[in-house]
C-alpha cells in the first residue's frame, strides 16, 4: 500500500557527508566516443553500474540513457539513472521537467532551483502509486547547449528514507565533463526601421515588419506556427513610437513601457491565439495589422505588455513548450520501465 507519512526531501546530506570519503567515490563515465556526453558523479562504493539500459533512443525530445547505478538487485532497490535529451527548441527546463513528470503520472511534491557544477539546475520530486505500490522519483535537469542532462533517482517509498541523502549527493555532485555555452536553439536577429530597433528571437519563430504603420511608429510581428504553418501557437508584437520633443512622455516607471534616450518608446505586447491581438491562420498578417492600427495610439496595459526592447529567447518560447511537450511522444519513460524490476517491491 502507499505510504501515508510526509515525504522528506533533503537539501543537504549531513549523515552521508560525515563519512563520504569512506563510503562514496566519484565515478567518471565515458558515455560517448567523442567525450561530449561524458560525466562524473558521486555514488556509494557498493552500488553497481550498467552503461546501457533499455533501447538507445535518438533524435530530438527522446531521452537517451547514459548509464545507471543500482543499490542492489532486490525489488525496491534505489536507482540513479543519467539521461540526456536533445531539445532543438528554446524552452524553460523547469516547465519541461514538470511536463515530463505529469506525462509519466508523477505528482510533484517539491521543486527548486539549485547552483551546481555546471550552473543552475532544476530539482523536482514526485510520487505515484502503481498497483498499490508507492514510488518516489527525484530528478534534476541542467542545460548544456541544446542538451538537457538529467539525473533521475527512483526507489520504492518504503526505502526512500534510507537512500534520500545518497540521492541528494548524486544530484549535487553531478557534472558534465565538457561544459558548453550558448542557447538551446539558435537565435535570429530581426530589425525594424524608422524608428530603428532590433530584437532576437528563436530560430523556430518567424518575424516580419508590420506593413504601413502610422508615422513615427515601427513594429515587428513575431509568430510561432505549428509544423504545417497552419495554426498560430504564439504571438509577440514589438513596436517603437517616436514622440515629438514637446509631447507628453509615458511615465518612466510604467512596467509596460521602455523609454529610449532618443525619445522613442519601445513596448512589447504578447498575445495568444485566442486573444484579440492575434489572428486566425487564414488572416495572419491582416489580423495583426488591424490590431496594431487600433492599438498604436493606446498605452499598453501591464497585463499584456512587458518592458524589454530585446525580446528574450527563453521567455518567448513558453507557448512552444505547452503545445509540444504535452503529448507522450518520446521514450521518456523507457528508463523507468527498464529499472522497474529493481525498484518495484514485492507485495506483502
Amino acid at each position: 500500500m502507499a505510504e501515508s507519512t510526509p515525504l522528506d526531501v533533503p537539501q543537504m546530506a549531513p549523515f552521508v557527508q560525515a563519512t563520504l570519503e569512506h563510503t562514496h567515490h566519484r565515478v567518471a563515465v565515458n558515455a560517448s566516443e567523442d567525450g561530449s556526453l561524458d560525466y562524473d558523479v558521486v555514488v556509494p562504493k557498493t552500488w553497481g553500474f550498467s552503461r546501457n539500459f533499455g533501447p538507445v533512443a535518438t533524435g530530438p525530445l527522446a531521452d537517451r540513457g547514459l548509464g545507471f547505478f543500482a543499490g542492489g538487485a532486490e525489488p525496491g532497490s534505489p536507482v540513479v539513472a543519467v539521461t540526456v535529451t536533445s531539445v532543438p527548441f528554446e524552452i524553460p527546463i523547469d516547465a519541461w521537467a514538470r511536463a515530463s513528470f505529469a506525462n509519466d503520472g508523477w505528482q510533484v511534491v517539491s521543486a527548486f532551483w539549485f547552483p551546481g557544477a555546471n550552473g543552475l539546475y532544476f530539482d523536482i520530486t514526485g510520487t505515484r502509486v502503481v498497483e498499490d505500490v508507492a514510488e518516489v522519483r527525484r530528478s534534476t535537469a541542467r542545460v548544456r547547449g541544446s542538451d538537457i542532462f538529467s539525473v533521475n533517482c527512483l526507489c520504492a517509498r518504503e526505502h526512500w528514507d534510507h537512500v534520500k541523502e545518497n540521492f541528494w549527493v548524486a544530484h549535487a555532485t553531478f557534472a558534465v565533463a565538457k561544459p558548453a555555452e550558448g542557447t538551446m536553439e539558435p537565435c535570429l536577429e530581426a530589425q525594424a526601421r524608422n524608428p530603428d530597433f532590433k530584437i532576437a528571437h528563436p530560430n523556430s519563430w518567424l518575424s516580419e515588419p508590420v506593413e504601413a504603420p502610422p508615422d513615427g511608429v515601427s513594429a515587428l510581428d513575431v509568430r510561432l506556427l505549428d509544423a504545417d504553418a497552419a495554426e498560430l501557437l504564439g504571438y509577440l508584437q514589438v513596436k517603437a513610437v517616436r514622440h515629438e520633443a514637446d509631447a507628453a512622455q509615458p511615465a518612466p516607471l510604467d512596467a509596460s513601457i521602455a523609454i529610449c534616450s532618443d525619445g522613442t518608446t519601445l513596448a512589447t505586447t504578447r498575445a495568444t491565439a485566442a486573444s484579440p491581438m492575434s489572428s486566425t491562420p487564414g488572416s495572419t498578417k491582416r489580423g495583426s495589422r488591424d490590431a496594431f492600427a487600433s492599438r498604436s495610439a493606446a498605452k499598453p496595459t501591464p497585463a499584456s505588455s512587458s518592458t524589454s526592447s530585446i525580446s528574450a529567447c527563453r521567455s518567448m518560447s513558453r507557448p512552444h513548450l505547452r503545445t509540444r511537450s504535452s503529448p507522450k511522444t518520446s521514450s521518456r519513460s523507457s528508463w523507468t520501465r527498464s529499472a522497474r524490476a529493481l525498484t518495484r517491491p514485492r507485495k506483502r
